[in-house]
């Protein structure tokens, strides 16, 4: 029976026969088979059931009122991510898109779903596309770079990142793409390529969790479990999501306070969560950084607006790393600023790498410098040297005139040498090894070892003259001598104190077989440099020939690392003995060679051949430098030769058509103007397969003969070169002289 079927005779019965009212009860017991009392409590049962039940419906609706808050947060996250996602089915047609996704492509969100993904991809990119998504289903995320064209606008690199998500079976039918705008990294350099991806996640609120209810509210309960359980999954996914990314993100409230770091970047930092909320991550970033970064964050939340900045930030190893931070002001949905969302990523060894190509490029072109510089001095160098040669010829020989040409030709074959370094360095040729006279090659320097030294330093030598020769390249052996004196000068300081220079012959099994690296048995010449000044501490000396490793204000770290390396190079070794306030000592151990060589390259040059039956014999002389040319036809006019003379290729191949059955040997400059020397020898070997041919030229050896293919031996002759070679080189052709 129901509340109101037993209360509704009640009522009457109270209302017809008020007199009555203390039979009531019995007439209540007798029409309706209750008492009066179990009635009263049915009802009161009956209320207390009815008002838990409306505290239980009450709960429920809080609870579906924060599930709707949490989806339409994550409504938010998804729609407005700094990417675009997309749902794709497997016919590459638009199921699901986000608004970045959208905006991405120039489309409205609602005419774009049901379109095709491909009618976006650039025709050269489709089939790229295509082979991506029949790949996504593959473990992992994978990701590929493709060109998208939206409606109305230019076309842009866009990263695509995806996967497809699997039922419980294991199958799935959509491909789910996160799409990202890459232009601006596509447009920078290569090397620098940034994977850029900004992730915006927001943790939901936890819900409370519902009072165990009554088996009638079973069901509506289950409806709430499994729609909690929904969340979690989201929540557990983005998160996912977040911590696995290859970038480091971090999240910001509107009161610049960090709210959330991914695992990223608590790995890099190696420092927990607790102590990288509120601002103490600003302890990993470096101190003369600092002050810029927070200049530019507190400018960016200013104007929120988005900013790039580059700092570094100390790893877990302590290393500091570059990274290029990007922050992303969040908006809420009724507009207001919410804080940034952003991301650090190392690009420590793009920066390295732009550093290298930078220094490589300005020693490349240090290098050009330099061949261009040393051609043309070269050139110059010839005349001077051809001139002399002139002058020695017709000058008395015990003239006081010919002792000051003497001392020029000596200049010039110096700068020579000097030229030939600017060559090696600039990469255009090797060193040339002969055998040096190291007793007259020191003694030849003293002057310039003297105005290398301090005033207060005195230099002391000990030079024996019958020293065997070593085979090394006198350039090379004089850059080391300069070094190792100016070091010993500048160990002295401003204060008295003596720089020792001396050789002597020494043998590696017995006077070597200290702490040397290097050299095997056999004979050496040694050259030892010592001062009495400052001294080195062992941690010095075990870094004095690292690269770039220097102990003065204004050094370059290069000296005796270069010293090293052309002491090596001449199949030798290097001692060094020092110590604080004992001053130090540096021992060049160089092989001796077995017998003197009567040709070595002392500073003593060799005369001009003397003048011998005047010959008979026509030669095209093919010179651009009026000087060179003029000196060295006069040379070979006073040794009887019959000389044409042509200042450019063409003029050199006009001359040669008409006069080829007279001319019986060609002087050919490869440096040429109007035609190059190839070009004018290719055409005189056409007119006159079998012509003798001399190249001259201000370039190295090899890098003249790889110039004209190297297929054939041409006889070769550098400039500046002497009299007297030439004539040899006459000789080797047979060419009367």
């Amino acid at each position: 029976m129901s509340i109101e079927e037993s209360s509704a005779p009640r009522q009457a019965t109270q209302t017809d026969d008020v007199s009555h009212t203390e039979d009531a009860p019995a007439l209540s017991d007798r029409r309706t088979g209750i008492s009066a009392e179990p009635a009263e409590r049915l009802v009161h049962e009956l209320r207390v059931h009815e008002f838990e039940l409306e505290l239980q419906n009450e709960q429920l609706r809080r609870a579906q009122a924060e599930v709707t808050a949490s989806r339409e947060r994550y409504m938010d996250l998804y729609d407005f991510a700094p990417v675009g996602y997309f749902t794709l089915d497997r016919f590459g047609s638009i199921l699901e898109a986000n608004l970045t996704g959208a905006k991405l492509l120039g489309v409205d969100r609602s005419s774009l779903v049901g379109g095709r993904f491909g009618h976006y991809v650039a025709l050269a990119d489709r089939d790229r596309f295509h082979f991506y998504c029949s790949q996504v289903g593959s473990p992992g995320m994978l990701e590929t770079e493709i060109r998208l064209i939206p409606r109305d606008g230019p076309e842009f690199y866009a990263r695509l990142e995806g996967a497809h998500p699997r039922n419980a079976a294991g199958a799935g039918d959509r491909c789910m793409i996160a799409v990202s705008d890459i232009s601006g990294s596509k447009r920078a350099e290569d090397a620098l390529r940034q994977l850029h991806l900004l992730l915006e996640t927001q943790v939901a609120h936890r819900t409370a969790q519902l009072h165990e209810a009554n088996q009638r509210l079973s069901e509506e309960l289950a409806g709430r479990v499994r729609t909690e359980q929904a969340l979690r999954e989201s929540e557990e996914r983005f998160r996912h999501l977040a911590d696995t990314a290859p970038v480091m993100i971090w999240v910001t409230g509107p009161d610049r306070v960090v709210s959330f770091l991914n695992k990223t970047w608590l790995k890099f930092t190696g420092r927990t969560l607790d102590k990288d909320l509120q601002k103490a991550w600003t302890e990993s970033v470096h101190p003369e950084d600092l002050r810029r970064c927070v200049d530019c964050y507190s400018a960016a939340y200013e104007q929120k607006r988005d900013f790039r900045l580059e700092y570094r930030l100390r790893r877990a190893d302590g290393e500091y790393r570059w990274v290029l931070c990007s922050g992303t002001p969040r908006f809420a949905p009724g507009g207001d600023f919410a804080g940034y969302i952003g991301s650090d990523i190392d690009i420590t060894d793009e920066k390295n790498a732009q550093t290298q190509a930078f220094e490589r490029q300005k020693l490349e072109s240090l290098g050009v410098l330099c061949s261009g510089i040393a051609h043309d001095f070269n050139n110059m160098l010839g005349s001077i040297l051809a001139e002399t040669e002139v002058q020695l010829a017709e000058s008395v020989a015990d003239s006081s005139l010919r002792e000051g040409i003497e001392k020029i030709r000596a200049v010039a074959v110096r700068a020579a040498e000097i030229v030939r370094e600017l060559m090696t360095y600039a990469g255009h040729e090797s060193p040339v090894f002969v055998p040096v006279n190291l007793s007259s090659l020191v003694s030849e320097m003293l002057e310039l070892l003297k105005i290398s030294i301090s005033r207060s330093a005195e230099l002391k030598l000990d030079l024996p003259a019958n020293l065997p020769s070593v085979r090394a390249n006198a350039a090379q052996i004089r850059q080391v001598m300069l070094n190792l004196v100016t070091n010993a000068s500048e160990a002295l300081a401003s204060n008295e104190g003596v720089i020792s220079v001396s050789l002597a012959t020494v043998r590696s099994d017995v006077e070597l077989s200290d702490p040397v690296a290097g050299p095997s048995a056999g004979d050496y010449v040694r050259l030892m440099v010592a001062d009495t000044g400052c001294g080195m501490t062992p941690e010095i000396q075990a870094k004095i020939f690292d690269p770039f490793f220097t102990t003065k204000f204004a050094g370059r770290g290069l000296g005796l690392g270069a010293v090293q390396g052309i002491v090596r190079h001449h199949g030798g070794a290097i001692r060094v003995a020092s110590a604080p306030g004992q001053g130090s000592r540096f021992e060049i151990f160089l092989p001796r060679l077995v017998e003197p060589d009567l040709q070595s390259s002392s500073p003593a040059l060799r005369p001009s051949a003397a003048a011998a039956k005047p010959a008979v014999a026509t030669i095209l002389l093919v010179e651009d430098e009026e000087t060179l040319s003029m000196a060295v036809s006069r040379m070979l006019r006073k040794k009887g030769y019959s000389v044409l003379e042509a200042a450019d290729g063409l003029a050199a191949v006009n001359l040669f058509r008409a006069n080829h059955h007279a001319i019986d040997l060609v002087l050919l400059d490869l440096t040429l103007p109007e035609m190059s020397g190839q070009q004018v020898l290719r055409e005189l070997r056409r007119i006159q397969p079998n012509l003798k041919v001399i190249l001259t030229t201000a370039y190295g050896r090899e890098m003249a003969l790889t110039s004209l293919g190297g297929l054939q031996p041409w006889l070769f002759l550098r400039k500046p070169y002497r009299f007297d070679e030439l004539l040899k080189l006459f000789e080797d052709l047979s060419l009367p002289t």
